[in-house]
């Protein structure tokens, strides 16, 4: 049983504490941006992602290790175009910023890369 659920404003508190480390972290780094040179930062632009505060970045590594391969070969081999089966959208973009790329799918993709 998990006990939090028990407690009333549970939620409330931890998205306070979120909002709260998310506000400073923000005055923090925009005090550090030097307005000469780069852009402000205003805090209407923000996308907060409180839920991705870890200490480390999860991945599924026969995805990424395929697609690294995959491109570091077909970067040397410089196929004319290549013709992606079911593979990864991300795989499919990645290669197209260097040759051209159609992508297969059994699904609608509703995106187009120029």
């Amino acid at each position: 049983m998990k006990l939090h659920r028990l407690i009333p404003g549970w939620n409330q508190s931890r998205q306070a504490i979120r909002f709260a480390r998310l506000a400073s972290e923000y005055h923090r780094f925009r005090s550090s941006c030097d307005p000469e040179q780069k852009p402000g930062v205003n805090w209407g632009d923000r996308y907060p992602c409180s839920d991705d505060r870890t200490q480390m970045t999860g991945f599924d590594r026969h995805s990424i290790y395929h697609t690294a391969w995959a491109s570091r070969v077909l970067s040397q081999q410089r196929p004319a175009e290549q013709v992606d089966i079911g593979s990864s959208l991300y795989s499919v973009t990645g290669l197209s910023a260097f040759l051209p790329a159609l992508c297969a799918n059994r699904r609608e993709t509703l995106f187009m890369l120029f």
